[in-house]
Formats: structure tokens, sequence, C-alpha cells
């Protein structure tokens, strides 16, 4: 998880980083945390490919932060 304790994001901020722990389709292709409304989220986010072509994208899922508060 991208939360260590050592950083704060600003409110209405986040980061999210490559899924190094990835072993299934399902499982998303980055994940981190974002700071929403002054509450910590867990985010998700995969790379989808629209099954009309075009253009890549992210689909993005927000959740309660169930890690370690700061």
């Amino acid at each position: 998880m991208s939360y260590n304790g050592d950083y704060q994001h600003k409110d209405e901020c986040g980061a999210l980083f490559v899924n190094a722990k990835k072993k299934d389709e399902k499982h998303p292709d980055y994940r981190g945390s974002a700071k929403i409304g002054g509450e910590l989220m867990d985010v998700s986010a995969w790379i989808r490919t629209p099954k009309s072509g075009g253009q890549d994208y992210l689909s993005i899922a927000f959740r309660e932060w169930k890690g370690k508060q700061p």
C-alpha cells in the first residue's frame, strides 16, 4: 500500500502506484490512497480498453481506508 505513515495527503489529493502484488486480472493495476473530505480513502484503478475500440481509460474505485490511520 502506498501510505506508510510518513506522508500526509492534502485534502482532495492522492497518489496511485503500480500494484506489484497483482496476480489476477480482477486485481487492480494501480493502488493508492487519497484524502477526500478530510477522510483517508483506499483507491484502486484498472486499465480498461473499450470493446468498441478507442482510447484506453482508468476505471477507479474509492473505499473506506482499512489500513492504519495516521
